[in-house]
């Protein structure tokens, strides 16, 4: 029996005791091991260097995410912009930069901010402390660009990161050519004034909208529907008026060709040397005189000479291009054939007397390249034919108020009065300074003064499109209306496409 026991007991020892004492060993061993290893973690996070890491990390985490709000907003108010921009006309779009006013727009967000800090406490706990971060935008040394900086605080411990930026639009565009279509009565770079019990019956631009203004005498009528109203718009001259409008399209370019070239060929080709006469039996004289009406270049038509001129009798040239030292008529009315073909006339001097008439006559062209008008008590008249006048001399001009003219003018460089009706078509100068004395716009027309100052007064009443450096609009009516003929200005626009960057950093720099 002891020895059945003694067996049995042994066996008991190999198959359970042994092993169980090896596990718990094991488990021991392996819980201390556990232990150092947590311990160790513990400690490492703990430790000077680990949370060092930690505040710079906060601190780049805060010029991050001031980097995020930053190019939110310019993808904002560029999405603002770019929408209101595809609502323009081509007009409007070729002066309304999209990426310089988004530009000019987060710049002056930025600058808002200069000084500013923002205070940042949304960070979990360590070692039962609280993390903060200071974020403030100021400029950098040397002002060119702005400066994000960051300073995180755990306890005692301090880490600054900062990272200078400018913003630097970069966005892929597509450039349009097409031309200026008005849309407004008047459009200048600079003033604007309705003064004087003056009335205005269209939109007004400028470069800027404080520079349009209207007094209390006089009346910007409210457009509604498409049609005005018969009531003022008493807006104070306010900026934010829908009728005054800002666009600053350069008017650089809204000059057309003047022919300096061709009237340079004419003068070098020299005066016209024919000399054209008919004889006359004169009073008290024995043989008959030749009476000239063509010789030295000059061309009369007087008393003896318009039969030479009449309506049945037109004159006509013997060349298409011609250079006359003077063309008088004196208080006859006279007709130029020209025929279906262009005839194009150099005229040093014209004088028109005693309520003259120029007639051209036939569906041809005249181009007229006048030095001197030294007399314009007469008319011109285009009968089928299609006018245009080209003054080419620097002196000021005034017209008779009895001067009227069909086709356009053009005046490279004088200063000019005249009234709305002198001229029926478009008036384009050059000059600094032109004045409508009072008349009636015989149709609707565009005048174009891009580098000077238009005056209307008098009563005037103008019907068309006005461009110039600055207006004044006194004691007159203006009414926007399409030109009967449009002049091609050449402008460009963009189409916006992607947008590779709005704005630019440099690297991050730790403290």
């Amino acid at each position: 029996m002891t020895k059945k026991r003694s067996k049995k007991k042994s066996a008991f020892m190999k198959t359970w005791l042994v092993p169980s004492i090896l596990l718990v060993i094991t488990l021991l061993i392996t819980g201390m091991i556990v232990y150092k290893i947590i311990d160790s973690n513990d400690s490492n996070a703990n430790s000077p260097k680990q949370n060092g890491s930690k505040i710079t990390s906060m601190a780049k985490k805060s010029i991050a995410t001031y980097r995020q709000s930053l190019e939110q907003y310019a993808t904002d108010q560029y999405k603002i912009n770019l929408e209101r921009y595809n609502q323009l006309s081509t007009t409007e779009k070729a002066a309304f930069d999209v990426e310089k006013i988004t530009n000019s727009q987060v710049n002056a967000s930025i600058q808002k901010q200069i000084g500013k800090s923002i205070f940042d406490d949304s960070f979990e706990k360590t070692d039962g402390l609280q993390p903060t971060t200071k974020t403030t935008v100021q400029l950098s040394a040397n002002q060119d660009r702005y400066e994000v900086v960051s300073t995180a605080t755990l306890g005692e411990k301090h880490s600054t990161v900062k990272q200078q930026f400018k913003v630097d639009f970069q966005v892929d565009q597509k450039i349009i050519s097409d031309f200026y279509r008005p849309q407004y009565v008047a459009h200048t770079s600079k003033r604007i004034a309705i003064q004087n019990a003056s009335n205005v019956l269209g939109l007004l631009a400028s470069s800027n909208v404080k520079n349009i203004t209207v007094d209390g005498s006089s009346c910007q009528h409210e457009l509604r529907n498409g049609a005005y109203l018969n009531e003022c718009l008493n807006d104070g001259n306010t900026t934010a008026s829908n009728s005054k409008i800002m666009n600053d399209l350069s008017f650089q370019k809204f000059l057309p060709s003047f022919p300096t070239k061709e009237i340079k060929a004419l003068d070098e080709a020299g005066i016209n040397d024919e000399k054209l006469y008919f004889k006359k039996k004169i009073k008290d004289q024995k043989k008959k005189v030749k009476i000239y009406y063509l010789k030295d270049g000059q061309l009369t038509v007087d008393h003896l000479t318009k039969k030479k001129f009449t309506e049945s009798n037109p004159f006509q040239f013997t060349s298409t291009e011609t250079h006359l030292s003077s063309l008088s008529i004196d208080g006859e009315e006279a007709f130029i054939d020209i025929g279906d073909h262009s005839q194009t006339l150099r005229i040093d001097q014209l004088r028109l007397t005693g309520n003259a008439k120029l007639h051209f006559v036939g569906s041809g062209k005249v181009q007229l390249f006048i030095q001197s008008f030294s007399a314009t008590d007469g008319s011109i008249i285009a009968d089928g034919a299609k006018l245009a006048t080209f003054y080419d001399s620097k002196a000021p001009i005034t017209f008779s108020k009895n001067f009227t003219s069909d086709g356009f003018i053009y005046l490279k460089n004088a200063d000019a009065t005249l009234m709305m009706d002198t001229y029926k078509g478009n008036i384009i100068s050059g000059g600094q300074h032109l004045l409508i004395d009072g008349g009636a716009s015989p149709q609707s027309q565009f005048i174009v003064l891009p580098k000077g100052n238009l005056e209307l007064t008098n009563r005037t009443s103008f019907k068309g499109s006005m461009i110039a450096n600055a207006i004044v609009i006194n004691q007159s009516s203006v009414t926007f209306a399409q030109p009967s003929e449009l002049l091609r200005f050449p402008i460009q626009y963009p189409v916006y496409q992607e947008v590779r960057q709005y704005v630019l950093y440099s690297k991050l720099q730790e403290n």
